[in-house]
């Protein structure tokens, strides 16, 4: 099933003209839906991860992410907010929290679990002078325009203390979370001594693979049909325009028109909530990706219809659209998010294209990987031939990427 199969997706996709519904419907079906519970887990994985690599991580602070909004107010004169000085990272969290009080949660069973390992965030700052951690660990649910994460771990950098450890390589900052956007990945690894971690990278409008019509449609649709009195922008927070979600937290980043409350013309997830019948319908959801139609949408015709071809060797072919993806200008996040691969495919795939001198380790196209693509596009690909009848030439498959 898909969002607009549901009941409330129905009946959402209703509220518009008929001629906006191909839209809407494209829309609603291009978001994804991740379960909650696995969200929390991938954290705590990630950050048992850490402690595993070896006793030079450890041992590990453990910090939630806040938003701005519940920080104290900054004093007078002062523009930016400094851990353990303009507010305790450990102070109790508000009456009515977010994912943080999740996030919280889970870091109590890990610190319950290896005390000598992670420490707890109520720590203060000179007791973590005797402690001496190595790492402090920031961590969050979802980063979608990656400001809130940014300002909140640029308040730990900007604490002269923790600077000079930084500064003197006695700790270093490890920003984790389930998943970032494209956005949030590269304002986190432009940072220095930072290092930063997702489990997936969280689709937004610009991985989704829309051609360039469809995409001009639906951002026409969310600013046409946006309320001037929600304070939501029709784009979403930051104009990010995210296309994920948990079934359990909408973020802040999807279009208005699809999380706005009342009206007469409400979002499918008023108020930023999931409706209960909406999740007892679909649980989890997760668009298939449509490699054939990103190709085609950037020209490689041949390429596309290889891979709709479902006999051909799909491997190979993927690394072929990768190496096409990449000369297009896309970043490797975006090519990943494209071509729908996990971290543990995306290494694979890149490995074994530097293996064969395609690639370069900053995931530049090599001359050969260049050759591979214009075989491609010069030879194309058809019927195999058979014994004394001619037919006519074969389409190119590489046979070494396969």
């Amino acid at each position: 099933m898909k969002p607009s199969e549901t009941s409330a997706g129905r009946v959402w996709v209703r509220g518009f003209a008929e001629s906006d519904r191909r839209i809407a419907v494209l829309l609603l079906d291009s978001l994804e839906i991740h379960d909650h519970v696995e969200v929390m887990a991938s954290i705590g994985q990630q950050i048992r991860a850490l402690a595993e690599n070896g006793t030079s991580e450890a041992p590990i602070l453990l910090i939630p992410i806040r938003s701005g909004e519940d920080l104290p107010s900054l004093p007078a004169g002062q523009t930016q907010h400094v851990a353990y000085e303009t507010f305790d990272p450990g102070s109790p969290l508000p009456a009515l929290p977010g994912s943080e009080a999740e996030v919280g949660s889970m870091f109590r069973g890990l610190i319950d679990a290896a005390p000598k390992i992670f420490i707890s965030p109520e720590t203060p700052l000179n007791r973590l002078r005797e402690l001496k951690p190595r790492t402090i660990c920031l961590a969050t649910d979802y980063s979608g325009s990656g400001k809130q994460a940014l300002k909140f771990t640029e308040a730990f950098r900007a604490n002269r203390t923790i600077a000079s450890w930084i500064s003197y390589g006695l700790i270093k900052l490890q920003v984790v979370t389930y998943a970032a956007s494209l956005a949030a990945s590269n304002r986190f690894r432009a940072l220095q001594n930072t290092s930063f971690s997702a489990a997936e990278s969280a689709k937004s409008a610009r991985s989704a693979d829309w051609s360039d019509s469809d995409r001009a449609l639906v951002e026409k649709l969310c600013i046409d049909y946006a309320h001037d009195a929600d304070p939501t922008p029709a784009l979403g927070y930051g104009n990010s325009f995210g296309l994920y979600m948990t079934n359990m937290r909408v973020p802040n980043n999807l279009p208005q028109i699809l999380i706005r409350a009342g009206g007469t013309h409400p979002g499918l997830f008023p108020g930023r909530l999931v409706p209960r019948d909406f999740v007892l319908e679909l649980h989890t959801y997760r668009p298939p990706p449509s490699l054939e139609r990103t190709l085609r949408n950037l020209g490689a015709e041949d390429l596309a219809e290889a891979i709709q071809d479902k006999t051909r060797p799909v491997k190979g072919l993927r690394a072929l659209a990768s190496l096409h993806l990449l000369k297009y200008g896309m970043s490797e996040s975006e090519v990943n998010a494209m071509l729908g691969m996990d971290a543990a495919e995306a290494r694979k795939l890149k490995s074994t294209l530097i293996a064969m001198g395609c690639l370069t380790l900053d995931s530049e196209l090599t001359k050969r990987g260049l050759s591979e693509l214009q075989q491609v596009f010069h030879r194309g690909v058809t019927r195999p031939r058979y014994d004394h009848v001619p037919h006519p030439p074969v389409w190119y498959e590489p046979t070494q990427l396969r």
